[in-house]
């Protein structure tokens, strides 16, 4: 009887203890947001975009070379979509592109050794990033919880590819806001916008990115 007394009396520290630390949680994630806002605003946006080359390769090596052809011209159309549309549409940082080939130096932040990317996707040496505070954004899939999720076309030297689309198997994809070593950031930082390519209701690349200065503009306002 004693126990059982024990037990229900220890109940309500338990869940107060839960609670507080859940309380915690959010602080630290209200801090983080802060300071990632405020870090982003007087650095840069890397832009990371895909070159697709081991869907390509593979397809070439299958000897499906017209397939490689139009996913070459696809993807190049799609990152001049990409660059064109943060050109027009996205002021809260500067923003510079690059092809995932180098995101291994991005993770060792050695910018100086990445040949960055002019308007017309074509790789241009005397662009150089000297700012040392810098974010990556990317079209890509959102993680589910803390898990990794990336596609094997952007890994870097050091990012290992584990797919989890959750229970429901959707995979979510959406312009993402990530930390130079290419980890998500949490909310309440506004570190994403949906694509809703699976909907009926699919945004266009000019319209995420749209939303997403807007985003960034009015968290740094509160």
């Amino acid at each position: 009887m004693k126990r059982i007394i024990f037990i229900f009396l220890m109940f309500p520290l338990i869940s107060f203890s839960q609670e507080e630390k859940k309380i915690n949680y959010k602080k630290k994630d209200k801090i983080d947001a802060v300071n990632h806002i405020t870090q982003l605003k007087k650095g840069v946006l890397l832009v990371r975009l895909s070159q697709k080359n081991n869907s390509i390769n593979a397809m070439r090596k299958a000897g499906k070379t017209e397939l490689a052809d139009k996913l070459v011209h696809e993807n190049w159309l799609r990152n001049k979509e990409i660059v064109a549309a943060f050109r027009g549409y996205f002021d809260f940082c500067p923003v510079y592109f690059f092809y995932s080939e180098y995101s291994s130096y991005v993770t060792k932040n050695q910018l100086d050794k990445i040949v960055f990317l002019n308007d017309n996707l074509e790789a241009d040496s005397s662009i150089k990033v000297s700012n040392d505070v810098f974010y990556v954004a990317e079209f890509t899939s959102i993680e589910p919880g803390s898990k990794n999720y990336a596609k094997s076309d952007y890994l870097a030297e050091n990012e290992k590819e584990s797919i989890n689309g959750g229970s429901s198997g959707i995979t979510l994809t959406a312009l993402v806001i990530k930390d130079k070593k290419f980890k998500q950031l949490r909310k309440p930082f506004p570190y994403y916008v949906r694509e809703f390519k699976e909907l009926p209701i699919e945004r266009s690349v000019k319209n995420v990115i749209i939303k997403m200065d807007l985003q960034l503009n009015q968290f740094s306002k509160n």
